[in-house]
Formats: C-alpha cells, structure tokens, sequence
C-alpha cells in the first residue's frame, strides 16, 4: 500500500523462469512498458518457443528491468497476470476455506454466548456487566465475520492480488480496514467482561483496586491503539487507496503499532491470569478443587497461546507486502480464531454451572444435586427460616449477629461459591451462611431451628 507497492509485480515476474509459456499471442496483449517483445528480440529465443521463453533468466531479467522503469502498478498487475493466465499457473484461492473456518467458528462461539444467557436467565440469576460486555464482543466479532465473508472474501481475500481489478483491491483494502478495528475493539470488550467476572467473585478490597486498575488500564490500551490504527494514514482513506501509487498521502509505520499492541494484550494476559490464580492459595478448599479452579482460571491462557501464535503471522503483515490479499490470509484467520476463542473461554463458567444444574449427580457435589431437584424449595425454607429467626427475638439476633461476624471470617470460603457457579443475591446472606456452614461440618444454626 505504500509507494514501495510499485514494485511487487516485479517479485511476481521473478517467478517466471519456473513457468511454461503458453502462446507467443500474450506479448501482443502485454503493456508496452512491459517490453517483453523487445526483451525476446534482444534474446537468443524465438518467440514460439515456450521453454526458452519461460526459462530464459536474461530474457527474464531484461524485462523486469523494463517494467521497473516504464510501468505503473497498475501495469505491472497486468503484466504479471497476463503472464500467469498463458503459462496455465494453477489460480490459488483459498477463499472457501476461508468462509468456511469463519462461519464454523462464529457459530459456535454464538452457542456459547447464547447458553451464557440462557442459564442466567432461566434460573434467574441476574445479567451482570460483564455478560452484556460478552454481548457487545459477540456482536462485533459477528460484524467482523461480516465484513470477512461478505467484504474482504468476496474481494480478493485468499486470492493473489494480480486476479483482481482495480476496484476489487480498493474494496479489500476498506473490509481489512473495517476488520482491524472489529478485532481492537472485541479484545477490550472481552478482557474487561472477564475482568468485571473477577470482581464479582473476589470480594477483597486490594484485590478488587488491582482489578478496577486493570480494568482502567485495559480500555486505555484499548481506546489508543483503536484510535492509533484508525487514524493511521493522512487521509485516513490513503489506507485503502495507496495501493496504486496514484495518490498523495502518508502513513506511520503499521508494524510498530500491530507488534506493541499484541505484546501488550500478551502482558496483559498473563497479568489477568496472575491475579485470580493468586487468590488460589487462600481460598477454602480442599486441594482437587483448588486445581479444578485453577484449571478453569488457566483457561484463559489457551487465548493467550492463540495471541502468541498469532504473532507469527504477523512476520507478513506490512503494508508493503507484495501480495497482501494472500499473504494476509494468515493474519485474518488467526484474528479471528483469537476473538472466537476468547469469547468461548469467557462462557466457560457459565456452562459449567449449566452443566451442574442439567447433570447434578454426574457433575455437581451432593448439595448441587439436592438443590436441583428441590427446586424452589431451598428459597422457601430460607424464607421461613428467616422468619423464624425474627420470631426468636434477642436470642434470635444474637445467633444472626455471631453468623454475620463468622460470615466476615470466611469471606475467602464463600468466593469458591461463586466460582463454582453458586452464586447467591445480596439478599441471600442467610443462605449463603447456611451453605459455608455445611461445608465446614458445623452444627446447623439456632436461626433455622
């Protein structure tokens, strides 16, 4: 896309000698500024035929010359095309596997998201922050498979950039564009859902100030680098238009912005991964669940591997590439298998509490599965017991008061309620108590008697 573009059908042109001519007929079609009559004049090979033509190095190298002195790259696109098409080159096109793996990982990713809110819904958990934040990274990632699939495939992507008009390369370059902010912004949105999912299950005020600084720190990175790749050519259309040398305008270097960016979201990663694992060790747990936790916190470091990997199909990604609508088939795949995969490891708790609640006995422990098949009851019994409580008078208080003072006590033991999907309203204190109480074997309270 810079001026250096000028040159890419030159490196095309190279691979000429490895060709089989087809017909003497292409150098009539051929640009002049391609020169290729003059270069077979000035050569010992005749015009007919296809093997000295094909594998001629100085017939080869005379031309390219030519087209670097005389061609636009417009020309050259020609050039290179024409010689393709006549020496029977297979067309690459890569572009149905391309649809395929978008659409496949869309799709499932959607199942994710939709059995997220189908469990909060229907067992009335409450929609928090954080899921409507995996919405609006869903819905853009889904913009993002749009643009993919019905822009940038649909306009050379997975093709070699010589197949293609004029018009085609200009709209593939405005789709890539569009995809690169879709990919920025579904990154912040799914870092920060899972951070407001930390928040919700560790209650430690140091913890969560760490959190909520991640939680600033990352929509920062987020909005800069948006607005750093957005507005990274003047004009901003010179983006998609300096492809053909043709206009005016100036661009910063894309390699520095695309490399810090995804060393950073990788910092940041592990960062986020730190912080819960962290908790680990004070939590009140025996140690199988205490790596059942870990397991699932760890989760988010299969995103992290995808980001590592992703960087090197960053190796190609330069504005200057020679053949971008193929070369950037890597990069695109790998982008968008990253916001797919890190939508579906950010619904992972979720599904485990759906899988506890369908399959109580085979997946959840004795209480999830009593809870299950009590239904509604569990909030009903805590009602009366509440009521009962009120009942007792002094007594009573006395008990509530010394529940609360334990509950302060064991606020770490209550975080592992909420990680392992049982999770309990502000208002369900009594409940939640009655709960930490079973699980440390005490005596069941006086309130409840």
């Amino acid at each position: 896309m810079r001026a250096s573009w000028l040159f890419f059908g030159l490196d095309c042109l190279a691979a000429l000698p490895q060709l089989t001519l087809a017909s003497s007929l292409v150098l009539t079609e051929m640009p002049d500024c391609a020169c290729f009559t003059t270069a077979v004049a000035h050569s010992t090979c005749n015009a007919t035929n296809q093997t000295c033509v094909c594998f001629n190095q100085a017939l080869q190298t005379e031309a390219m010359d030519c087209v670097a002195e005389s061609c636009t790259l417009k020309e050259s696109l020609v050039t290179t095309n024409l010689s393709m098409t006549a020496c029977d080159v297979p067309v690459r096109d890569n572009s149905r596997a391309i649809v395929t793996g978008v659409i496949t990982l869309t799709a499932i990713s959607a199942l994710f998201v939709v059995q997220r809110f189908f469990s909060k819904i229907f067992w009335r958990a409450g929609i928090d922050m954080d899921d409507w934040c995996i919405l609006l990274a869903y819905l853009v990632c889904l913009t993002n498979t749009l643009f993919v699939i019905c822009g940038a495939v649909r306009n050379g992507l997975g093709r070699d950039i010589w197949t293609l008009s004029p018009a085609e390369i200009t709209a593939f370059g405005i789709y890539f564009y569009a995809g690169g902010l879709c990919y920025l912004a579904v990154l912040t949105f799914l870092k920060i859902s899972l951070l407001l999912f930390y928040l919700r299950i560790f209650p430690t005020r140091s913890v969560r100030r760490i959190l909520w600084g991640t939680v600033i720190l990352n929509a920062a990175v987020g909005i800069a680098f948006f607005l750093a790749f957005a507005f990274q050519c003047h004009p901003v259309s010179y983006f998609w238009y300096q492809w053909d040398g043709e206009h005016e305008g100036q661009c910063t270097d894309s390699n520095v912005t695309v490399w810090t960016h995804a060393a950073l979201g990788i910092t940041i990663d592990i960062w986020m991964l730190a912080v819960p694992l962290s908790q680990l060790r004070s939590l009140n747990l025996d140690w199988k669940k205490k790596v059942g936790v870990g397991i699932m916190f760890c989760v988010g470091a299969f995103m992290t591997v995808i980001s590592i990997i992703r960087l090197h199909s960053l190796i190609k990604f330069s504005l200057d590439v020679a053949n971008p609508t193929h070369d950037f088939v890597s990069a695109t795949t790998w982008s968008v298998v990253e916001m797919n995969v890190g939508i579906m490891c950010a619904c992972l708790p979720s599904l485990r509490y759906l899988l506890v609640r369908l399959f109580p006995r085979f997946l959840g422990t004795s209480r999830d599965s009593e809870q299950y098949h009590s239904g509604q009851t569990g909030r009903v019994e805590a009602g009366r017991s509440s009521n009962r409580g009120t009942n007792l008078g002094s007594h009573a208080r006395t008990t509530v008061q010394g529940k609360t003072s334990q509950q302060r006590n064991n606020t770490k033991a209550n975080i592992s309620e909420r990680i392992y999907g049982l999770e309990f309203g502000d208002n369900d204190e009594t409940n939640l108590v009655s709960m930490t109480d079973l699980d440390r074997g005490s005596a069941r309270s006086n309130v409840s008697l």
